[in-house]
């Protein structure tokens, strides 16, 4: 699960609100927690993605293009280079303060990182869009605004899930209904082992968020690449209520 790095989340949003966000250097990789799905990534990236879906590109701005990033030098008639000391930094460090901005619902960070150019769809250390990030920790509010800003709902990230899958193993309903009433797609599939947010949420135990995905669509007779399905994630995680809810009816045997 991604964790909470209270000091470093801290210190960078001091930062950026300070206007002290230029730092040249990525921060220690160390620092970024796991993310709720399994697998390494390299993505250590900020920036657009080709497509909703596709994972998430492992590329990152950088202040040497200018197109990428808005922060090159201009230059004037007389092919002099002005001083862009004050264009805010499209780093790593950059991106990652406006990833843990998003994970701890810090509006204010997450508001200021939109207004100084960094892109809605911007990947974080551990491969995920910052919407993936409020997603999982559970923030609608910041899940909200992303998504008025132009966040892609339904792009799979470097995990190879969207945002809803994210949401789905959270402890907040708010935040899954917030990305369905984005137009999340309920029945999105990892990549991998064709997992289901109501697989997540089954597993997770969540039932509030079984729940909605259930009233939104969500099809519980899906199964998974080793074909279990949410019934059956639910009962192996004790989870009784869900596992009963999620029952899937036999089709009436041939006389």
């Amino acid at each position: 699960m991604i964790k909470t790095f209270a000091t470093g989340l801290t210190i960078c949003c001091l930062m950026i609100l300070s206007g002290c966000g230029q730092k040249s250097e990525p921060i220690d990789k160390g620092d970024a927690g796991k993310s709720a799905t399994t697998g390494d990534t390299s993505g250590d990236t900020s920036g657009d993605t080709s497509g909703d879906s596709q994972p998430a590109d492992a590329t990152t701005d950088t202040a040497d293009d200018p197109s990428a990033t808005g922060s090159g030098s201009d230059t004037t008639e007389e092919g002099e280079s002005t001083d862009q000391a004050s264009q805010p930094a499209k780093s790593m460090y950059d991106a990652t303060a406006f990833c843990y901005a998003a994970y701890e619902g810090n509006l204010a960070v997450v508001k200021k990182c939109l207004d100084d150019g960094l892109s809605v769809n911007t990947v974080g250390n551990e491969g995920l869009f910052v919407l993936g990030y409020a997603a999982h920790a559970g923030q609608p509010e910041v899940i909200k605004l992303l998504v008025e800003k132009g966040a892609k709902v339904n792009a799979f990230d470097s995990k190879g899930v969207t945002a809803l899958y994210h949401a789905a193993g959270s402890e907040s309903p708010a935040a899954v209904k917030a990305l369905l009433d984005a137009g999340a797609d309920v029945n999105s599939r990892n990549t991998n082992e064709r997992f289901t947010p109501l697989m997540m949420a089954a597993m997770e135990g969540q039932l509030a968020n079984v729940k909605l995905l259930l009233e939104a669509g969500a099809d519980k007779s899906l199964q998974d690449a080793d074909e279990d399905n949410a019934s059956k994630f639910a009962a192996d995680g004790g989870h009784t209520a869900i596992a009963e809810l999620l029952q899937v009816d036999k089709a009436p045997e041939e006389k």
